[in-house]
């Protein structure tokens, strides 16, 4: 019995896919949560957590659903201090880079039958995000989607 692939099942493995090859393979990208507090950013500078707002599978519209994004590198420490000013803009502004790139060409991507298959409701929501305590900064992506 073959089981036929659902278009959300095919949107999200396109969009782990996608976020795999970002700023040459760097992410390491869960379908799921990720424990930041004991991720080994040490060992891979940059992590990508992607989950669908299980709410919206159980909308009238299965095809429509609410994506998050949560994308985290750590904080660098100056002298064995926390960093006084907060988060580093220049990564913040490469993760935004990334973010902008993985939702472009998620946007763009087709099915087996050369269809566009993700469809962007409403603009996404970017929100900066940090704690010194677990020593990472990143940004929360939401996109309403229809598959």
């Amino acid at each position: 019995m073959t089981i036929t692939k659902s278009s959300r099942r095919t949107a999200m493995d396109q969009l782990v896919e996608i976020a795999q090859q970002v700023r040459n393979s760097s992410y390491f990208v869960k379908r799921g949560a990720v424990n930041w507090a004991s991720f080994p950013f040490d060992k891979v500078g940059r992590a990508l957590s992607i989950s669908i707002d299980t709410q919206s599978l159980l909308e009238e519209s299965f095809d429509n659903a609410t994506v998050s994004l949560e994308m985290f590198g750590r904080i660098e420490e100056v002298s064995g201090d926390i960093v006084e000013v907060g988060i580093d803009d220049a990564f913040m502004d490469q993760i935004i880079d990334d973010a902008r790139t993985i939702i472009r060409s998620w946007l763009r991507s087709t099915n087996s039958d050369g269809d566009c298959c993700i469809f962007m409701r409403g603009k996404p929501q970017i929100t900066e995000a940090h704690d010194t305590t677990l020593m990472i900064q990143g940004i929360v992506v939401i996109i309403e989607v229809k598959f």
